[in-house]
């Protein structure tokens, strides 16, 4: 494929776009890295949601997409059972694609079970222990070799998103305890059979997919929700569901005091709660008005070329290429 490419480019005064359905075959297109463009594409976000259905960015619209999700099909489906079974078919469909592209693979129940796993553990860090022990206990045996594969396919075909966690002091991500979050919130729904609450990991998930529509490299933190990067900028986040005190507000705030003054700080919050104060330097931002913040177009603000990661696979795997 790349000498292909590379000869309709050599021709000049040509457009060429690739669509591709996993990461690898992006990680196969490195050598053009410096002619490409990589423009992530995902299920509608919130706003775009509140816009195609006509509802106010309001907190029953927040509901309602946390339970019908932003695949475009799914705008169309009015009843649960009609959903979960067109969920069920772009499961099956992803796990059909990606096995007959990946030789290797052929247990397509412990792929789900791993899946099923992941979205019980949501804004929980999952390791290669944790993981084994968890699919175990619902009868699946796997060796960590297995459950590495495993993993790298649900990232792989973009079911999942790792969130590494970033050491501050070292500026350096800990190839281990991983968070994973489904690249649409219906996923999650689908996978553990239950309805998305407004809950305090349901709307971090939210956020994490948000922040990677808008183009940014995420990571976790022990001190913050969230260190994102684009470009030169990092953000520091910090999302509670509620604060029910001026001492939990004064709480965030020691934790952002910890940063230079001239860091990009930014406090989300589902309920404002009974604040009196706020310092004037870390107002409360509302989760609705944070999501239908206008976004700068993905062609703007993603990188030119291919982003390498800095640590491959959490639980094992060689490195890849985003």
């Amino acid at each position: 494929m790349v000498p292909l490419l590379q000869d309709l480019l050599s021709r000049g005064n040509v457009n060429l776009f690739v669509t591709a359905a996993t990461r690898s075959l992006i990680g196969r297109l490195s050598p053009l890295r410096a002619q490409l463009v990589v423009i992530p594409v995902l299920p509608l976000g919130f706003s775009e949601f509140c816009r195609y259905q006509g509802h106010p960015a309001d907190h029953q619209a927040l509901y309602r997409y946390l339970n019908t999700g932003g695949f475009p099909f799914a705008q169309g489906v009015h009843d649960a059972h009609s959903l979960g079974n067109y969920l069920d078919e772009v499961f099956n469909t992803i796990l059909v694609g990606g096995f007959t592209k990946h030789g290797t693979l052929c247990n397509p129940f412990l792929t789900k079970q791993l899946a099923i796993f992941l979205a019980t553990q949501l804004g929980e860090a999952v390791n290669a222990s944790k993981a084994v022990s968890g699919l175990r206990a619902a009868g699946v045996s796997v060796s960590n070799k297995t459950l590495a594969t495993y993993l790298t396919f649900l990232q792989d075909t973009f079911l999942f998103y790792p969130c590494y966690e970033l050491d501050l002091a070292r500026n350096r991500t800990k190839p281990t305890n991983v968070k994973y979050y489904p690249v649409d919130p219906s996923l999650r729904n689908y996978l553990t059979n239950q309805k998305g609450a407004l809950s305090q990991a349901n709307l971090e998930a939210l956020i994490f997919i948000e922040l990677v529509r808008r183009g940014y490299l995420v990571h976790s933190s022990k001190r913050f929700t969230f260190v994102a990067d684009r470009g030169q900028q990092r953000s520091y986040i910090q999302f509670r569901y509620s604060l029910r005190s001026q001492h939990d507000y004064d709480q965030v705030l020691a934790a952002f005091r910890t940063l230079p003054a001239s860091a990009h700080k930014q406090l989300i919050v589902m309920q404002a709660g009974d604040m009196v104060v706020t310092a004037p330097d870390l107002p409360l931002i509302r989760l609705t008005d944070w999501l239908v913040t206008p976004q700068v177009n993905p062609v703007d603000h993603v990188a030119h070329g291919l982003v390498e990661d800095d640590v491959g696979p959490a639980l094992g795997g060689e490195d890849k290429l985003l």
